[in-house]
C-alpha cells in the first residue's frame, strides 16, 4: 500500500514539474515572439526609403531613413536644400494629383505659377475633352477622416474675380484655429467636348499656418485632367494632413495647422 501511495506521489510530482517546464517554455516563447516584433518594428523604422520634392522647378531625389518622427535625408545636395528651406518664413507647397509636393518660397510666386494660362490649359484638359469648372467646395474636418465639426466654403463661377478668405478661425463662427485635420475639394464641373480648346483657369484652396495669409502654405488645387504632362487627378479628398510635411523632410506636419485660407481662381482675369 505504502509502495503504491509513494508511486502514486511520485507521478503527480513528476506532472506538476512536467506542466511548471511548459509553462516556462511558453513564456519563453511569448518574450522571444514579443522581442521579435520589437525588433521587426525597429527594422522597418530604421529601412530606407526614398524621399521626392520639387523645388524652383528640380527634382530633387534621395534615400532616407526614418529615425522616430525624424526623417534623415542621405544625399548631402538634398539635405542642403532642404535644410535651406525649413528656414524660409512663407514657403509655400503645391500637392500634385500623384501626391508629389512641389515647393515655392512663398506663396505668391506658388499662385502666379499656378495661374500661368499655360499650365491651367495642360490641367483642365483631357485626352477625350475639356473641362469647363463651375465651382469648387471645400470642406475641413476638426478630425481625420472627414470627422467630427466641419466648415465648407464654396465659390462660383460669378466670382472669377473674387477670392472666398478667411483671415483667422480663432474666433467666432469657427473657433477653428489650429484644428483641421482633414479635408475635401470637390469641383463642380461640365465635360465641353474633344475640340473645345481653351485653357480653363483652376481652382485653388490655399491654407496658411498664420492670420492674415502669413506663414508657411499648401495648395490643393480642382482640376480635371488626364493628359501625357500629368497623372490622373479629379478632387482632392485628404483623409488626413499628418501626410504633409511643412517642408521636405520635416517631422512637422499640416495636421492642426491651419489659420487662415483662400478659395479662389488662379491667375489673372482674362486667362481663359
Amino acid at each position: 500500500m505504502k509502495r503504491t501511495y509513494y508511486c502514486l506521489l511520485g507521478f503527480v510530482l513528476i506532472l506538476c514539474l512536467s506542466l511548471i517546464s511548459c509553462d516556462n517554455a511558453i513564456d519563453s516563447m511569448c518574450q522571444q515572439e514579443s522581442s521579435s516584433v520589437e525588433k521587426l518594428d525597429i527594422e522597418v523604422a530604421g529601412a530606407h526609403s526614398m524621399l521626392k520634392f520639387i523645388y524652383n522647378g528640380v527634382l530633387y531625389t534621395s534615400e532616407c531613413r526614418m529615425e522616430g518622427d525624424s526623417t534623415i535625408i542621405l544625399d548631402e545636395e538634398v539635405k542642403r536644400v532642404a535644410d535651406q528651406m525649413a528656414l524660409l518664413p512663407e514657403l509655400s507647397a503645391y500637392v500634385n494629383g500623384d501626391g508629389l509636393m512641389e515647393y515655392f518660397d512663398n506663396s505668391f510666386i506658388a499662385e502666379s505659377y499656378l495661374g500661368n494660362p499655360i499650365i491651367s490649359a495642360i490641367s483642365s484638359g483631357s485626352m477625350d475633352g475639356w473641362y469647363q469648372i463651375h465651382g469648387a467646395t471645400a470642406t475641413l474636418y476638426d478630425d481625420t477622416d472627414y470627422r467630427d465639426r466641419s466648415f465648407s466654403f464654396t465659390i462660383k463661377e460669378s466670382q472669377k474675380g473674387d477670392s472666398i478668405v478667411v483671415t483667422q478661425f480663432k474666433d467666432k463662427p469657427y473657433e477653428f484655429n489650429d484644428k483641421a485635420s482633414s479635408l475635401k475639394v470637390l469641383s463642380d464641373n461640365t465635360f465641353i467636348g474633344q475640340d473645345y480648346g481653351a485653357p480653363f483657369r483652376r481652382i485653388g484652396l490655399i491654407l496658411f499656418e498664420d492670420d492674415n495669409f502669413r506663414g508657411n502654405s499648401i495648395c490643393f488645387d480642382v482640376v480635371n485632367y488626364s493628359v501625357p504632362q500629368g497623372p490622373m487627378h479629379i478632387d482632392n479628398n485628404v483623409r488626413s494632413l499628418k501626410n504633409f510635411p511643412l517642408s521636405p523632410g520635416s517631422s512637422r506636419n499640416w495636421n492642426d495647422k491651419v489659420t487662415s485660407l483662400k478659395l479662389k481662381y488662379l491667375g489673372r482675369d482674362g486667362n481663359y
